[in-house]
């Protein structure tokens, strides 16, 4: 129960970042202008996931049975995807982790991880893979 309200939190926090994220905006950029802006979006989930790494990430030592960490997970698909989408695939990989041990296995640092980037789960979900 908890963590199903944890998931529900973070899902609707990521819907409200979502509203000021513009990967290519409409706008052109003018000379000496930065073509990358970091969204409000970004920047909260980039520090709850910070604030987790240190806290709480640290405590239980790298019980995430995949490749990349869950914590890595979530920052790489906020980037590639935006803080909505971003959030969505990261509960889908929570809830589904334990799911996929047999599909693609990696061997790191001595450990059987299975090997999930966000790429591949875009993929999937858009029916390519």
């Amino acid at each position: 129960m908890k963590r199903s309200a944890t998931l529900i939190g973070l899902i609707f926090l990521a819907a409200t970042a979502h509203a000021g994220w513009n990967p290519s905006g409409w706008e052109v950029p003018t000379k000496g202008e930065p073509h990358y802006t970091i969204s409000p979006g970004e920047v909260i989930t980039d520090s709850l996931l910070g604030i987790y790494r240190a806290t709480q990430g640290s405590v239980g030592g790298s019980s995430c049975p995949s490749y990349p960490s869950c914590s890595a997970y979530s920052l790489h698909a906020i980037d590639l995807y935006g803080p909505l989408v971003g959030t969505v695939l990261t509960a889908a990989r929570l809830v589904s982790e334990g799911d996929e041990g047999n599909f693609a296995p990696v061997i790191n640092k001595g450990r059987t991880l299975v090997y999930s980037p966000p790429e591949w789960d875009m993929a999937y979900l858009k029916g390519e893979r």
